[in-house]
C-alpha cells in the first residue's frame, strides 16, 4: 500500500507578519499596567506606537474608535488588553 503525502505550506499572504511594533506595544501595556488601571478601569485598550489610541469597556467600540485612528485594525495590528481595576502585584 502506497501512501501519499501531501504537504501545505502557509505562504506569506495567509500567515501576515506581525509587525515588531505590536509586540513593543504589548510591552508597554505590560510596563504601565498600574497606570493604564487607574486611567481605564474595566476597559479594553488600543495601543498604538506605545500610546493609547482608544479605550472602552466593550472591545467592538474600541476597535471602532481606534480605526478612526490608526485605519483597520485587522491590518494595523494595534495592541489590545483588558485592563481591570484593582490591585495589581508586580
Amino acid at each position: 500500500m502506497t501512501i501519499e503525502v501531501v504537504r501545505q505550506t502557509l505562504t506569506r499572504k495567509h500567515a501576515p507578519d506581525i509587525p515588531r511594533r505590536y509586540w513593543d506595544d504589548s510591552r508597554w501595556i505590560n510596563t504601565h499596567l498600574a497606570e493604564l488601571a487607574k486611567l481605564y478601569p474595566n476597559c479594553w485598550i488600543i495601543v498604538y506606537n506605545s500610546q493609547v489610541v482608544a479605550a472602552d469597556r466593550d472591545l467592538g467600540k474600541a476597535e471602532d474608535a481606534a480605526e478612526q485612528i490608526i485605519g483597520p485594525v485587522d491590518k494595523s495590528f494595534p495592541a489590545a488588553e483588558y485592563v481591570e481595576s484593582g490591585r495589581h502585584v508586580f
